[in-house]
């Protein structure tokens, strides 16, 4: 509401003279009215606006990223926790008793690492989606991970290759094309979140 610059008296509507002192206040509606057209606008539209398809993009590959980790985190997880009383025989060499012990434990660190990468997935996914930069960050951060899940896997197989024969070649059919996949998918979102990064507030 514009007040008149010689009196002070709030002006309640557009007349062209003040009310009180007669002061001419008809400019101060047209000033009022110009700064009105030009506001900014909300917060809530910036944000929309700001979430482009190649983030849009980034924040559905972090969360089918982060939901595939979760299940394969736990998968390796209890197989590797599964077999290790089974292996084990008090007849296996000491030798192999340590390598045996070294894959598993390296298979359930694994695990319980895509499990937390799968958290920083989803939260990724969340802060995205707001077009917000924390969550280009983790979405970095995750996506190197994702692309070095192949070496990481390729890893745990050959430590249990040799103790696991079978167990090996039950499993690089299955996780190989799985952590290929996540891989992929992994350099693909630090791709869109490259493109999309000056959008991100």
């Amino acid at each position: 509401m514009p007040f008149c610059p010689k009196c002070g008296k709030d002006i309640r509507e557009a007349v062209n003279y003040c009310p009180n002192c007669s002061f001419p206040v008809a400019n101060l509606f047209k000033e009022v009215e110009g700064s009105q057209q030009t506001s900014p606008a909300p917060a809530s539209s910036v944000v929309k606006a700001i979430r482009t398809a190649p983030i849009t993009a980034a924040s559905i590959l972090c969360l089918l990223i982060g939901i595939g980790n979760l299940i394969l985190g736990f998968a390796l997880f209890g197989l590797s926790a599964g077999i290790g009383g089974q292996i084990i025989a008090p007849s296996t060499p000491d030798i192999m008793k340590v390598i045996i012990t070294v894959g598993l434990t390296f298979g359930i660190g694994t695990g319980v690492l895509l499990i937390v990468l799968s958290v920083l997935h989803l939260l990724g996914w969340y802060w995205l989606w707001g077009a917000r930069v924390k969550g280009g960050v983790l979405g970095i951060i995750s996506g190197i991970i994702d692309v070095s899940a192949v070496i990481i896997g390729m890893v745990w197989l050959m430590i249990m290759i040799l103790p696991t024969l079978g167990l090996s070649l039950i499993a690089v059919p299955f996780l190989l094309p799985v952590l290929i996949v996540v891989s992929l998918l992994g350099i693909i979102m630090l791709i869109m979140i490259a493109i999309g990064w000056k959008t991100l507030k």
